[in-house]
């Protein structure tokens, strides 16, 4: 792939857990090793018990883990709000876009039918149009 190009996601193989384990286009990468000097920091201190501020009971005190609490619960609202605010405007442009289609197939059909008579071929262009307007949407609700 390009770097310009569309990351493609496929769910149809194996319930979609192929993407978990993808790592092009993944934020994995780049944290792994963050992740892992946190990590080794951790052991080190866990192993040798080094105490801060010569007080062995900084990290049981519950202020700390309320604070991160409380700030991981903003932040997790937050970005779910944001979330569920973008899938909305894209359903609404999408119902948008339908509703204009729909509008421009019925003037397509009635511009056909403004002599008043129906034909055969007047009724294969309607299909016609109905089914081209019908492929429209699908293509581009598929991607």
């Amino acid at each position: 792939m390009g770097k310009g190009s569309m990351i493609v996601y496929d769910s149809r193989k194996c319930l979609g857990l192929g993407v978990l384990c993808r790592f092009y286009g993944s934020a994995f990468p780049r944290a792994v090793p963050y992740a892992l000097i946190s990590m080794a920091f951790s052991i080190y201190l866990s192993a040798h018990r080094v105490e801060f501020f010569n007080t062995p009971k900084v990290f049981f005190h519950p202020y700390a883990h309320q604070v991160f609490a409380i700030t991981a619960g903003f932040l997790l609202v937050f970005r779910s709000q944001l979330a569920y605010q973008r899938f909305w405007e894209g359903r609404s442009a999408m119902a948008n876009m339908q509703s204009k289609w729909s509008d421009s197939a019925m003037q397509s059909m009635l511009y056909d039918d403004c002599d008043g008579e129906s034909s055969l071929q007047s009724e294969v262009y309607r299909l016609r149009m109905a089914h081209l307007f019908s492929l429209l949407h699908a293509c581009s609700v598929q991607v």
